[in-house]
């Protein structure tokens, strides 16, 4: 299931449980453990991820991040696992930008700390988070319109938005509530 929601100035998708295009690239993988002092439990298996692009002055900021979501039996930490290229190489052809001549496959390695630095500060201060592991396996960046900031706060949305997701209804995200925390999260406006 996917949703896009398009302003004047941007646009996201969001995918819940959608087969994303094989990443056939070579990746290396980076693993942090986080301790969590308050949890919930959570017995779902399911992807989440957000494609972003925002218009901003004369730029574009994108990023798309995608995360797999599976319970976690330990009741003190959690996995943390990001996926990452140490260079462009393989075109990303399905975009949602205009012109996706400068977007490429795989998280470069210069956002890597970026989206770990994001997703551990998300987790560490939501007051309850979900009992799951979480492992950032696809990914795709441009050239032209990617940062680490971007991706950051990328990060830091899908920790925020798997937060708010009910164990018992996915299909919650597409509800005005989440779709208005992305629009303000990013800016977007009419």
């Amino acid at each position: 299931m996917f949703k896009i929601i398009d302003y004047s100035n941007g646009k996201i998708k969001i995918t819940v449980n959608e087969e994303l295009t094989h990443n056939s690239l070579l990746t290396e993988c980076s693993k942090k453990v986080i301790n969590l002092n308050r949890t919930r439990l959570y017995h779902t298996l399911y992807s989440l991820g957000l494609e972003v692009a925002v218009h901003r002055g004369g730029r574009i900021c994108y990023g798309l991040l995608s995360a797999s979501i599976s319970p976690n039996d330990k009741a003190d930490s959690m996995l943390l696992s990001v996926a990452y290229t140490q260079k462009n190489t393989e075109k990303y052809c399905e975009s949602i930008l205009l012109d996706d001549k400068h977007c490429y496959k795989g998280l470069s390695y210069e956002y890597l700390d970026a989206v770990i630095n994001g997703a551990t500060k998300s987790i560490t201060e939501i007051d309850t988070f979900p009992l799951c592991n979480i492992s950032f396996d696809y990914s795709a960046n441009c050239e032209v319109g990617s940062s680490p900031i971007f991706f950051r706060i990328i990060a830091e949305s899908l920790i925020e938005l798997i937060s708010m997701l009910n164990d018992a209804n996915l299909s919650e995200l597409i509800l005005k509530p989440c779709e208005d925390f992305l629009v303000n999260k990013f800016g977007l406006r009419n």
